[in-house]
């Protein structure tokens, strides 16, 4: 493989796991519905916390089914803003 290929490609990844699109999505689309590692991203906790908040019952989330959990901006944010009124 040749240097350029390989710097190409290590540019690729790189904006592969880039979160500034990421972010850019989450702030142009407010109604959409946000999957955990959007919704965790928001929050800044890793997905792993988010479930276990989500399994006991602490965060707002929508079970499309048993296994497919959404999470809408307006519930994350008021969530968030019940948590700062109480400290």
């Amino acid at each position: 493989m040749s240097a350029q290929k390989f710097n190409s490609m290590q540019l690729i990844a790189g904006s592969i796991r880039n979160e500034a699109p990421v972010r850019q999505t989450l702030e142009s689309a407010p109604d959409r519905l946000w999957n955990v590692t959007e919704a965790a991203q928001f929050l800044n906790v890793a997905p792993g916390s988010l479930y276990h908040m989500v399994s006991q019952g602490r965060v707002p989330c929508i079970h499309l089914s048993k296994r497919c959990l959404r999470f809408r901006m307006a519930d994350l944010q008021a969530w968030i803003a019940t948590k700062k009124s109480k400290s």
